[in-house]
């Protein structure tokens, strides 16, 4: 499903970027957010983000709104175990950031040493989902890429089946 929401300005529709955008993270541990990619985290209400991962591979950076709605449904669950766990990871290894002039944000320690990225070294790659934006090292995205490659046979006869290609 594409997102389309409202951004800032009324009436001007903010759709989720459709690319998948390389960026680097300079010397300070900042993340330079493609225009598009920054546009789309902020038509979700403003600046702040949070910055996360859940699997200690895959980054998340969600609007700060947008984080804060998943977790209240994951409270309201009945799975409170698996709501404090996720609480607790999810603090553990990130926390708030702001995107900031030219479109940089910074990357909070933790997170970037459980991703393993270094500053001026690691390139990343950036997905936009429905809400967020994942982050990935080189590495995991090439293992990403693998890992569909097997699994492709069937999405395509999937993707056929339901019309999507012919």
């Amino acid at each position: 499903m594409q997102d389309n929401l409202q951004g800032e300005a009324p009436g001007r529709q903010i759709k989720r970027p459709l690319h998948i955008a390389d960026a680097s993270v300079d010397d300070k541990g900042r993340l330079k957010v493609p225009v598009d990619f920054a546009e789309y985290l902020e038509s979700f209400g403003g600046k702040t983000l949070f910055i996360t991962t859940l699997d200690e591979r895959i980054g998340l950076i969600y609007p700060e709104s947008k984080w804060e709605s998943n977790m209240d449904k994951l409270w309201q669950s009945d799975d409170l175990d698996a709501a404090k766990t996720t609480d607790l990871d999810a603090k553990a290894y990130g926390g708030r950031a702001e995107i900031g002039e030219a479109g940089r944000t910074l990357l909070p320690a933790n997170f970037r040493k459980t991703l393993g990225i270094e500053p001026k070294k690691t390139q990343v790659f950036l997905n936009c989902l429905e809400g967020c934006v994942q982050v990935f090292t080189e590495q995991v995205y090439d293992e990403i890429r693998t890992e569909n490659r097997m699994k492709r046979a069937g999405a395509h006869a999937h993707l056929s089946k339901i019309g999507f290609i012919h």
